[in-house]
């Protein structure tokens, strides 16, 4: 073999390597998920979803950006949403978990938003993620924390974190199960213990929304399943996003998770 072709080989067969090891390794986090919402379409006003559900989601207000955490992304400035529709796999009573990475523009003078729910109100919230804004006497801007209803009680299902950098990426998730609980991961870290248990209020009639309306800024790569994650995916599912590839083409780490999907 001429030298020459022997490193064509090598680099060959590296590529190969690199592109193999991640595809094994990512095939548990495709295991019950029921709804994925990747934002790269950058148009229209359909955000597809990904997984087997086919929940797709109507884009109201919100943009496109090609400044995503991944790829491209929906900014969202006030009065915006995504519908994602009020089929029955987005509503899961035992176990659970959601995933989003949000960028925050400006605390609005909102007393709080949802960047995900699933309600139609306190007494059969399947899961709503708040975020609060500046509302006067509020004292809360920037806090993250989950709440839905369990054992027809609508109260906490998770620790709370503040966020206060503006123009920053953030990993958010949420695991829950009913018999230990919900605990919150921000950037893939477990923060605060678990709060909570039992069955969560399924909801059949509302319809899981990406955003309710006030938020201002950036959110990429939405994700629901029907199960609770363990933190070696949660931490595997912000990695996706942060590792770069080693070879000279620009690429990163959920560039090829995407494509095996």
């Amino acid at each position: 073999m001429k030298p020459k072709s022997k490193y064509w080989t090598l680099a060959l067969s590296a590529v190969v390597l690199f592109l193999i090891i991640p595809l094994t390794g990512s095939t548990s986090l495709r295991t019950g998920l029921v709804g994925e919402w990747r934002f790269d379409e950058g148009y229209g006003t359909i955000a597809y979803d990904a997984s087997d559900e086919e929940n797709n989601g109507t884009i109201t207000g919100a943009t496109w950006t090609s400044s995503g955490k991944y790829g491209k992304a929906l900014v969202f400035d006030g009065g915006d949403y995504v519908n994602c529709g009020n089929d029955g796999s987005l509503s899961v009573a035992s176990n659970i978990s959601i995933s989003m990475w949000i960028k925050v523009n400006s605390f609005g003078t909102y007393y709080a938003t949802h960047l995900i729910n699933r309600w139609t109100g306190t007494t059969d919230a399947n899961y709503v993620l708040y975020f609060f804004g500046n509302y006067t006497g509020n004292n809360q801007q920037g806090r993250l924390t989950m709440y839905a209803t369990r054992g027809g009680v609508w109260s906490s299902v998770s620790s709370t974190y503040t966020i206060t950098e503006l123009g920053k990426w953030h990993h958010i998730a949420w695991e829950y199960s009913s018999s230990t609980g919900g605990q919150l991961y921000i950037n893939g870290v477990a923060y605060g213990g678990r709060v909570g248990s039992g069955v969560l209020a399924t909801n059949t009639t509302g319809s899981t929304k990406i955003d309710s309306g006030s938020f201002n800024g950036l959110i990429d790569e939405v994700r629901i399943y029907n199960r609770s994650l363990s933190q070696t995916e949660i931490t595997a599912l912000y990695n996706y996003a942060d590792l770069s590839c080693s070879m000279t083409t620009s690429c990163d780490y959920t560039d090829i998770f995407h494509m095996s999907n």
